[in-house]
């Protein structure tokens, strides 16, 4: 989840007092920096990039060749081209430009602190997305106690921060200290912006994901049905963002042996996936496999053999042969088969296979 620093605060007008001497000359070079930055803002805010990247990267060179590679006007520039880069997707540039603004910071801290913490926030998310999630814990649980400080606990990029925050522990697959940094985030995001919004639900799924790792299963079910509730709200039971939903829940739900209803929910989520994202998609395809568990897990072999032959014609395609998915996949075709035979003798012989599990209570 990106969020688009560059336009809020990157090209911040408060750069004097920087800690650096200013004479007359700085002073015009940085005014005429203080316009470029803006330009590039305006440009990048209506979709122009390659007018934005032509103001941005003027700027830069006017600070860096007047006012030298080091000044604090500089990494104001630096800092507002690597938001740019970031929001573009350009990681691998943005990242070596925040080392490099956070190398001038550290000499001439910039006099809004709130511009240290969203290039931290940014560099975090950075370090996330290349998997790096341990360097990205530390880099965002920083970024929030900078954004809170400055911005106040009631502000839309402090409850981003501690999202962001919560999505890295839960890649290193620790949930105990996702959970509290995910809640921060919740808390800050119902005040905000109301129970019945797409952000609150995005956090109660997180949530949900962290409670069922571990195994409090009761109140992951309560979880996921709040977020259920307010994206149906927002924007239908038809919506793809509906379907995952109700694909957490439909997991859930297979988890304590309720395959009446994973199996409904999971019918509807997979009838979504297949108008969006679309039929060949890995959303069908894990939606297919989800269903042939189901099944398997509730005697009903012949459908979980369907499922499952699709599903792995379908990873297949997506994967390739070799692939790991593929393989579990194959597994369990395999069970399935093996218990569709043996069900199917034992209803010649007149009875049923012990293997049939009804629906727990």
């Amino acid at each position: 989840m990106r969020a688009s620093y560059s336009r809020v605060w990157c090209f911040s007008l408060l750069i004097l007092g920087c800690g650096s001497p200013v004479n007359t000359q700085a002073t015009d070079t940085e005014r005429q920096v203080i316009t470029l930055n803006e330009a590039a803002a305006r440009f990048d805010r209506i979709g122009m990039l390659d007018s934005a990247w032509i103001a941005a990267d003027s700027a830069i060179r006017l600070s860096e060749g007047v006012l030298g590679p080091d000044h604090p006007v500089t990494a104001l520039s630096l800092n507002g081209l690597a938001a740019l880069m970031y929001n573009w997707g350009r990681i691998e540039k943005a990242e070596s430009l925040y080392t490099r603004i956070f190398t001038i910071w550290e000499q001439h801290p910039p006099i809004d602190s709130t511009l240290f913490g969203a290039a931290l926030y940014n560099y975090g998310t950075i370090q996330l997305e290349k998997r790096r999630p341990g360097d990205a814990v530390s880099t965002l649980a920083r970024a929030a106690v900078v954004l809170e400080a400055t911005l106040g606990s009631r502000d839309q990029h402090v409850g981003d921060a501690y999202y962001t925050q919560g999505e890295a522990y839960r890649a290193l697959k620790n949930c105990e200290s996702a959970l509290p940094a995910y809640r921060r985030s919740l808390e800050i995001r119902n005040t905000l912006e109301g129970p019945a919004n797409l952000s609150v639900a995005q956090t109660l799924n997180s949530i949900g994901v962290c409670l069922v790792a571990l195994d409090s299963l009761q109140e992951a079910e309560r979880v996921y049905q709040r977020a259920l509730t307010i994206v149906e709200q927002v924007n239908g039971p038809d919506d793809v963002a509906s379907a995952y939903c109700m694909d957490n829940l439909a997991r859930l739900y297979l988890r304590q042996k309720r395959y009446t209803e994973a199996e409904r929910l999971s019918s509807l989520a997979l009838d979504v996936f297949r108008v969006t994202p679309g039929e060949g998609s890995p959303e069908v395809a894990q939606s297919l496999v989800l269903r042939g568990e189901i099944f398997l897990g509730s005697g009903q072999y012949d459908r979980a053999v369907e499922s499952l032959r699709e599903a792995e014609a379908l990873l297949m395609s997506l994967a390739g042969p070799s692939h790991r998915a593929v393989l579990d996949v194959r597994k369990s075709l395999s069970e399935a088969m093996a218990l569709a035979v043996d069900s199917s003798r034992a209803a010649e012989a007149g009875g049923e296979p012990d293997s049939a599990a009804p629906d727990s209570e």
